[in-house]
């Protein structure tokens, strides 16, 4: 198949459920009560509705996520649904960028509810994006080698002072009490709802996106048994979101969750202008069915490509 970019790309209120809503899953029964859409079983999807919400503006642009605004993404077309997988051949090609103004485009150009997973277990950024906090993020070996004992017994007590000034801060405000004191506000992601029966996706500061970040991997790595239950996770979310896109690892990494493929309507592969060569989109291909991958999105088209 020709290796043709969908599109450049630079590194550049409806009525919804409200926080704590559920929609109830049942096999029994798939048909609408009121404003809720009853889906065929297991997951709950509980809907979090942050009082503060963040957006960080140098990821997420008007000009980067119009530049998805083309006849490739027939977006306004209300039978046109997609669940997207977004991969690259290497780390740091601009996955989660790509990702979240791909999102934000669906969200904005339809006015119709999506949602942003964020099921890169190696390098997880989504809850950076939008201001969120995650339970035992994947530790980077660099940083444990770069900080001594001393170092981690400052920052301990450094963050101890911040804690107890939030949870103050909190008491006063009458929005403490004994279930919540003593934990930290995390957003419960993906990793979670593979250990329980709720899917808790969270508002962000963009009208009609919902995000699920990583969440809380407790150590843990993509088991066999996790990627069959995090199947079930994607067809409950496509039920409930017009648009489902899914931040993913490389495609040659062992976490890549290869065995999604058939609940994705297909991939889109980042490719960093520079610094992603021929070979290694080569290289990719035996990782993905190649009749999956709807095209490339260029990133950082200025730098010039890489021809080896």
């Amino acid at each position: 198949m020709a290796l043709e970019p969908v599109t450049p790309f630079n590194d550049d209120d409806g009525a919804v459920p409200q926080q704590g809503d559920e929609l109830v899953h049942s096999s029994e029964v798939n048909q609408h009560v009121g404003d809720q859409r009853l889906t065929r079983k297991g997951k709950l999807v509980s809907y979090n509705r942050p009082a503060k919400l963040f957006l960080d503006e140098s990821i997420v642009s008007v000009q980067r996520y119009n530049a998805f605004g083309s006849n490739f993404f027939p977006s306004k077309n209300a039978d046109i649904k997609l669940t997207l997988g977004i991969t690259s051949a290497d780390e740091g090609d601009g996955k989660t960028v790509v990702a979240a103004n791909l999102a934000t485009f669906f969200a904005l150009d339809t006015e119709d509810d999506t949602v942003l997973v964020d099921l890169n277990s190696i390098n997880p950024q989504v809850h950076n994006v939008f201001g969120l906090q995650i339970a035992n993020p994947p530790a980077k070996a660099e940083d444990a080698t770069r900080e001594n004992s001393s170092q981690k017994k400052k920052a301990g007590k450094k963050n101890a002072k911040k804690d107890a000034a939030q949870m103050e801060e909190m008491r006063i405000a009458g929005r403490l009490d004994e279930k919540t004191e003593g934990k930290k506000d995390y957003t419960p992601g993906i990793m979670d709802s593979l250990r329980t029966n709720v899917i808790t996706v969270t508002k962000t500061a963009v009208k009609g996106l919902w995000v699920v970040p990583l969440g809380d991997m407790k150590g843990e790595s993509m088991t066999f048994d996790k990627v069959l239950e995090l199947r079930e996770v994607i067809t409950t979310l496509k039920q409930q979101f017009r648009f489902v896109v899914i931040d993913l690892p490389r495609a040659t990494h062992p976490a890549f969750p290869a065995m999604i493929a058939s609940h994705l309507d297909g991939y889109i592969v980042v490719v960093s202008v520079g610094k992603t060569k021929k070979t290694d989109i080569t290289n990719l291909m035996p990782f993905l069915n190649e009749g999956k991958i709807l095209g490339f999105v260029m990133n950082r088209v200025s730098q010039g490509l890489t021809k080896t």
